[in-house]
């Protein structure tokens, strides 16, 4: 499947290659950070780069309480940036039966982080979090995860390529 067309709901699975990437919503607010805003784009240029709608509601919910005036705005931008990772049964089931597996183990992982990694997983995404303790476990059953330190020095040292 080509990459979804940016700002779209991805409905169906996204068979991507190690170039597509889910950012959870910790990593998408340090991304929009004036001092990220240069890497990001450089993310964007070379990677498929995707938000599940939990990590968006997460992000906007943030602006709404700090800027209401801006947040139609910032998410009409992250509409032309993203594509966007809906919920689908198999994520939900995939989700579910982890959920359960994970609490026999005596592990805890959120609904919305379990939801979002198994997205990933189900779509074949690598998670790209700030914290990776958030996902204890879960790289047992496929979960590719990147911190998203690692990706920005990545961009950092591109940067630093096309200024040579």
């Amino acid at each position: 499947m080509a990459k979804a067309s940016q700002g779209t709901l991805v409905e169906e699975r996204v068979h991507m290659t190690d170039r597509g990437l889910l950012l959870d919503s910790l990593s998408l607010v340090k991304l929009h950070t004036s001092y990220n805003k240069p890497l990001l784009e450089l993310i964007l240029l070379h990677y498929d780069v995707y938000v599940h709608l939990l990590s968006l509601y997460e992000y906007a919910s943030g602006i709404f309480y700090y800027s209401p005036d801006r947040m139609e705005r910032i998410i009409s931008r992250m509409k032309k940036l993203y594509g966007f990772i809906t919920l689908d049964e198999e994520t939900v089931l995939k989700a579910a039966r982890l959920d359960a597996t994970l609490i026999k183990r005596g592990l805890r992982v959120s609904q919305v982080d379990l939801l979002v990694a198994s997205s990933a997983i189900v779509h074949g995404l690598t998670l790209v979090t700030d914290k990776p303790s958030l996902y204890n476990g879960l790289e047992s059953y496929g979960l590719k995860i990147m911190e998203l330190s690692s990706l920005l020095s990545w961009a950092e040292e591109k940067a630093r390529e096309y200024t040579r």
